[in-house]
């Protein structure tokens, strides 16, 4: 058996396994060791390889490869689960990595831009400054101005 719907395991729709017990018993009753194998089987051969990898300057390790002829589901899952949950290779590793990365530069992104907002809100109080220092003067104008026309309107009535 190489599938466990072949020995009535599979997933339903809602992703829930499925035990079709049945199934199973037939299969079982038909070949045990195949089945025994399906879940069990593990064949494996490691091999040392001369090539050292630097991990570091001045540090080298020598790596191991392990090839498999057979493995079990069992096997095959502990596999996944490691490729998925290792410290430093995994893939929720290096999704989360992936995720803080595009999270650092969006935070670097909106720092820039309260960095912008900060210098146009600056601008623009300079900017309002000057023009109620410009509107005081030419109001102190206007009132100068208007208490000149009175004082000729004064001399010339007189």
């Amino acid at each position: 058996y190489q599938y466990l719907s072949q020995v009535g395991i599979r997933l339903g729709s809602n992703g829930a396994i499925e035990f079709d017990e049945d199934k199973f018993r037939q299969a079982y009753e038909s070949d045990p060791a195949a089945v025994e194998a399906l879940f069990t089987a593990y064949d494996a051969q490691t091999s040392t390889t001369e090539v050292l990898e630097d991990i570091d300057p001045g540090i080298s390790i020598q790596r191991d490869s392990t090839v498999y002829a057979s493995l079990g589901f069992g096997d095959l899952f502990d596999q996944l689960l490691d490729d998925l949950t290792d410290a430093s290779i995994g893939t929720v590793t290096l999704a989360d990595q992936r995720f803080q990365t595009q999270i650092d530069s969006q935070t670097d992104r909106l720092e820039l831009i309260d960095q912008r907002i900060e210098a146009k809100r600056e601008r623009l109080q300079r900017e309002f400054l000057a023009m109620e220092t410009a509107l005081a003067q030419l109001q102190s104008q206007q009132g100068a101005l208007l208490s000149l026309g009175s004082s000729l309107n004064l001399r010339g009535g007189a």
